[in-house]
């Protein structure tokens, strides 16, 4: 089956998998592609709650039974480029430094194909709360709803925080 799957889609070294939960999936999931082993099984490594590890094949197999692939982030460099990505996918391997908003999937699975640690969903989410907490801040002031305006603009921190912090390191 993952044989399958890696040649039918020709997937290389340093791509990434993005795979959404199946029903009602919200948040994309990432999963670099390493290769094979010396012994020809397919490698693959992701950070997830429990830090950043290799996902073993029956993890795999409970992994597609949950997830489903809904597109590919090509690497886009040349071969010693890639060469360098898996390199430094490898640095970080039991690394257990998790976080939902600054070390997710896909601060890794960016920082492995480019060297930069970025989440656009992170940004995306902190840009929708940012503008929204703004306009309830708004709304708030015009009413003159304290509690509104204190919660909008509360909210807004929190996403421009969040902006913030996912773009650091």
């Amino acid at each position: 089956m993952i044989e399958h799957f890696i040649n039918s889609y020709n997937i290389k070294p340093a791509d990434a998998i993005v795979v959404k939960k199946e029903n009602f999936g919200i948040l994309d999931h990432y999963v670099i592609y390493l290769g094979q082993d010396n012994y020809g099984e397919h490698l693959f490594i992701a950070n997830y709650s429990k830090g950043i590890q290799f996902i073993k094949k029956d993890e795999l197999a409970s992994f597609l039974n949950q997830y489903v692939p809904v597109r590919l982030n090509r690497f886009l460099g040349n071969e010693v480029q890639r060469i360098d990505a898996i390199k430094r996918a490898m640095t970080r391997l039991n690394e257990k430094s998790y976080n939902l908003i600054i070390n997710n999937c896909e601060h890794y699975a960016n920082w492995v194909q480019n060297g930069l640690p970025k989440s656009g969903q992170v940004e995306d989410i902190g840009k929708a709360l940012a503008i929204s907490g703004a306009s309830f801040g708004l709304v708030g002031l015009a009413s003159k709803n304290k509690e509104v305006a204190i919660v909008g603009f509360l909210s807004a921190a929190l996403g421009l925080l969040a902006i913030e912090l996912s773009e650091q390191k």
